[in-house]
């Protein structure tokens, strides 16, 4: 044989092995996940719950829950599966008892490591008995913008504003942010603020807008295939504040495996 083919074969069968030694690698040594995405449909029920192998670069076990109450309504999302980042933790609690939000999210590098979020219902702190203020306000919460369908709430106290907004999560998961959509009363020195919170590929934020008026976060926006009804002798829930505060937490925890 030509000595140039067989130096050319002897390059290639070397190339070969290499891509074949870095594939199994790869599937032996990649890291292994929890996976489920839950919007009030319980599918991170234990029940709902797979394992992942996380492709590269993918390189943390991820999960995290938002739960957001106004009125009535509460909604919370979970989702575990894989993610690009550092072992971090990053946690953000908006509370006004017009509106409750809680956000956590953490990362981790260990196998089947993301299942230290508690999967119980997150309790919403109860309303005060203060007076109404006369300002009346749309109130709703949901996982899409069109169908979140609002009731009529009192609002009391210095909740003299309506809002709509909505509070996002982002992680470096390849998939777009998620967000829940809210309305609902609130105070004026709030109405000009936004909260963002960052660490590495992980974003918790709260978005939105208010305005001056009885009904003006409204009217009700289109629903897609819903109908609801209404009962003439029900009550207009009254919502009312007592304390705003803003609790964020950052716990930062790099390992090397």
């Amino acid at each position: 044989m030509d000595p140039r083919i067989y130096s050319q074969h002897t390059i290639w069968a070397a190339v070969a092995s290499f891509l074949m030694a870095v594939v199994l690698f790869q599937v032996a040594g990649s890291l292994e996940c929890y996976s489920c995405i839950e919007e009030g449909d319980n599918g991170c029920s234990p029940a709902n719950i797979t394992i992942v192998q996380c492709v590269l670069p993918m390189n943390i076990c991820i999960e995290y829950m938002q739960t957001v109450g106004t009125g009535s309504f509460m909604v919370t999302r979970r989702k575990k599966g894989c993610s690009l980042g550092l072992e971090v933790g990053i946690a953000g609690n908006t509370t006004n008892e017009a509106m409750y939000h809680i956000s956590n999210i953490q990362g981790c590098s260990t196998n089947l490591c993301n299942n230290k979020l508690p999967n119980s219902t997150v309790t919403i702190p109860p309303h005060s008995t203060m007076v109404p203020n006369g300002v009346e306000c749309y109130s709703c919460a949901s996982f899409s913008r069109d169908r979140c369908l609002p009731e009529k709430i009192k609002c009391t106290g210095d909740m003299t504003r309506c809002y709509e907004g909505n509070v996002t999560i982002a992680v470096n998961d390849g998939n777009p942010p998620k967000a829940i959509y809210f309305k609902t009363c609130e105070d004026k020195s709030i109405c000009t603020t936004d909260v963002s919170l960052s660490a590495t590929d992980m974003t918790i934020s709260q978005k939105g807008f208010c305005c001056s008026g009885s009904y003006c976060n409204g009217p009700a926006l289109p629903t897609t295939g819903i109908t609801t009804t209404s009962n003439p002798n029900s009550q207009v829930p009254c919502s009312s504040v007592s304390y705003f505060s803003l609790l964020i937490g950052i716990l930062i925890v790099i390992g090397v495996l």
